[in-house]
């Protein structure tokens, strides 16, 4: 994609609007204030087991040996998508939900990549034997992992001359909606002057709904070339005309699910032009986030039987 991700450190003031953590600077995480005051002060840590990253489960972990002068004892760090690393917490210790919400909007609408990292202690001297399932569990909430998504020097000419060319750039990735269409806004995959529209679930998770985004046509440069302000938006209907703007389609996997399966079932709506609006999504889609690994698989089938 042409991005370079680099770890930042972030500082919120206490009694600021998102109070949620502070930062520990020598590990360039955000964590809660509380965290480490109850845990060993080790001489170093040995990785006992790697529990690998699947898509399906968005997360990883680890269990280490932590190895102090007088004791040592075995614990498990977590990390992964923020509203999966939430679940397997305990309540207490967790921020409040909006809060949480709040702090990954205000970062992934920079373009961040956020993480969760979480951890507990394992009771047990063997460890070798327990399921994974055991392990991830119970955890207690350590903070929010931000990296920065800076572009490659060439990613823009590379993508301004592929469009020049009349060649169709896509971005498919397990990354939030806001860090992808930041991140596409950013490359000129998505022109200023170009209709946005989001492709998500409803709140109930019945229906899809289309949302018109409103263009960011100035970039802050006091933010690192991130966007800034609100951004407006209002539900459209995708089956309308579309005037004086490009209209170009953002969404997620659960929302390409969605529509994929009904018109499989022969949910076959077209927009005013007569085509199926699926078709018109596939065609006109430029961001497709929160994608797994069977759903890209699925979009690359539906792209090549268009022709």
């Amino acid at each position: 994609m042409g991005i370079e991700w680099k770890i930042i450190c972030i500082h919120r003031e206490q009694g600021s609007s998102v109070d949620l953590c502070q930062v520990v600077m020598k590990d360039s995480i955000v964590t809660p204030s509380s965290v480490g005051q109850e845990a060993l002060e080790p001489d170093c840590y040995t990785i006992l087991t790697q529990n690998p990253f699947e898509s399906g489960l968005k997360r990883m972990s680890v269990i280490v040996r932590a190895d102090a002068e007088t004791k040592s004892e075995h614990l498990v760090f977590v990390k992964g998508a923020p509203e999966v690393i939430c679940s397997l917490c305990r309540r207490s210790g967790q921020p409040k939900s909006d809060k949480l919400k709040q702090e990954l909007s205000y970062w992934t609408k920079q373009g961040c990549r956020v993480l969760a990292l979480a951890w507990k202690r394992l009771k047990t001297k063997s460890p070798a034997g327990l399921k994974r399932v055991q392990v991830e569990r119970n955890l207690k909430f350590l903070g929010l992992l931000v990296m920065t998504s800076d572009l490659k020097e060439m990613t823009e000419p590379v993508i301004s001359e592929l469009h020049d060319a009349s060649i169709r750039t896509v971005m498919v990735t397990g990354d939030y909606m806001d860090t992808a269409v930041s991140i596409a806004r950013r490359c000129g995959m998505v022109l200023p002057e170009d209709e946005l529209v989001c492709v998500e679930p409803t709140c109930d998770g019945r229906d899809i709904e289309y949302r018109s985004i409103a263009s960011r046509k100035r970039l802050d440069s006091g933010q690192n070339g991130h966007c800034s302000g609100h951004v407006k938006s209002a539900v459209v209907d995708v089956r309308s005309e579309v005037k004086e703007q490009r209209r170009v389609y953002a969404m997620t996997g659960e929302s390409f699910r969605m529509m994929r399966d009904q018109y499989k079932r022969g949910d076959n709506s077209k927009n005013h032009r007569g085509v199926s609006v699926f078709d018109d999504m596939l065609v006109r889609g430029v961001v497709f986030a929160r994608m797994g690994p069977g759903q890209k698989k699925e979009l690359v089938e539906d792209l090549q039987s268009l022709g």
